[in-house]
């Protein structure tokens, strides 16, 4: 198992890359079932800094916080441009986070975000380039899924462009800000 922290630098590079559009398309699955996809959804959010937020209007995002009707002006020092758009059965609760976005904003053509710390998105990056080794730089699409070992997130069931790769990536202990209460 790769430890994400130890290759936050290199995961630093590849972020800024996928946020201008280069590398890999990175597609991560979250649990199938729901218990498990409201127990990771609570991790993410409470442990790990995970924000909810909308799109509306191509590239405007808005969030819980700030004014009504004024975007968020998004910390790129602190938060991810590797934005993410959940796929497949909603959670519950972070379907009325959503919704309550879309109202409190008086949205009504948009869709669902999630905003990852920075130094998380790293972590994840760094330490999927060091699974994938060199094969990072040619792919054009991985496949991981997310699980939750007790203590700690990690990242999985790898396959890179329709081909299975062994190995998983340990993300970083919650830590700063982004830790709540109930965190190990």
């Amino acid at each position: 198992m790769v430890d994400g922290d130890r290759n936050t630098k290199t995961g630093g590079a590849l972020l800024r890359l996928l946020e201008h559009g280069q590398g890999p398309v990175i597609e991560i699955a979250w649990p199938r079932r729901a218990d498990a996809r409201r127990a990771l959804y609570r991790q993410l959010t409470q442990c790990y800094g995970v924000k909810a937020a909308v799109l509306a209007g191509g590239a405007r995002l808005f969030a819980a916080a700030g004014k009504v009707g004024e975007t968020w002006p998004i910390d790129m020092d602190r938060f991810s441009g590797f934005i993410r758009s959940p796929q497949g059965e909603a959670i519950a609760e972070e379907a009325r986070v959503f919704a309550s976005i879309a109202d409190r904003h008086r949205l009504t053509d948009w869709r669902p975000v999630r905003v990852f710390p920075r130094h998380v998105d790293a972590a994840l990056l760094g330490g999927l380039g060091a699974v994938l080794g060199p094969q990072y730089k040619t792919a054009r699409l991985i496949h991981a899924a997310y699980r939750w070992d007790r203590s700690r997130l990690i990242l999985g069931d790898f396959t890179v462009d329709g081909r299975p790769l062994a190995g998983s990536v340990a993300l970083p202990p919650p830590r700063g800000r982004a830790r709540g209460p109930g965190c190990d």
